[in-house]
């Protein structure tokens, strides 16, 4: 395992000693709102709400969303228009919040049929907030580990130090949702069609989950 790296019970692999990117306007700014990455979170939005269509129960016009670290906003400028509600909650006072949308401020005060996590799960310090959570579906995007040897792991272009505090693959993350009661519906590199890899191995890991 690479340095100030550990892996715990799970298969997740922890960034051990670390100073957490504080986030703000600039940091959104930066990452999502230059002109090609508008437009590719505006298509990735929609490629995200055709995949959550699929897996509830229920027309998404009868469902609560909330949407955890929504960046740029643009996933939540789409899902407002397909479901019955939605919210978005961050962790730093987002401007970019769409009009029509409410912002939550506390985690867990209010149940929400289907919570998303597209490109956050992987920022948090703490990744039992997922315990906190009141929902039927959690859907999760985050960057796919491989971890094929420490060389691929040092070079691999999601290794960010104190802005991905902590690395999945499929297993791991069915593995410790489950600890918290989310059971895996299924999962997929769909993303990938506009988030291209740069070798041959899935980029992006997308999963659902239902909590029984």
């Amino acid at each position: 395992m690479l340095t100030n790296y550990n892996q715990d019970q799970f298969g997740v692999v922890h960034q051990i000693e670390k100073q957490p990117l504080v986030y703000s306007n600039s940091y959104v700014d930066s990452v999502y709102q230059t002109d090609n990455m508008k437009i590719l979170t505006r298509r990735m939005a929609y490629l995200r709400l055709g995949f959550i269509t699929g897996i509830v129960s229920k027309p998404t016009s009868q469902l609560s969303l909330l949407d955890i670290g929504f960046g740029n906003g643009a996933f939540l400028d789409v899902a407002k228009t397909a479901f019955k509600t939605a919210a978005g909650n961050d962790i730093f006072d987002n401007p970019y919040l769409p009009q029509g949308c409410n912002r939550v401020e506390e985690l867990g005060q209010d149940y929400f049929d289907v919570v998303t996590m597209y490109d956050s799960f992987e920022h948090f310090d703490q990744l039992d907030l997922v315990a906190k959570l009141r929902c039927n579906y959690l859907v999760v995007s985050v960057p796919w580990c491989h971890y094929v040897s420490d060389a691929w792991f040092d070079a691999w272009k999601h290794r960010k130090p104190n802005e991905h505090l902590h690395h999945f693959d499929q297993f791991s993350l069915t593995a410790f949702l489950l600890e918290y009661g989310y059971y895996l519906i299924t999962f997929n590199n769909i993303e990938d069609a506009i988030r291209r890899p740069v070798d041959d191995r899935p980029n992006i890991l997308t999963a659902a989950f239902r909590r029984h």
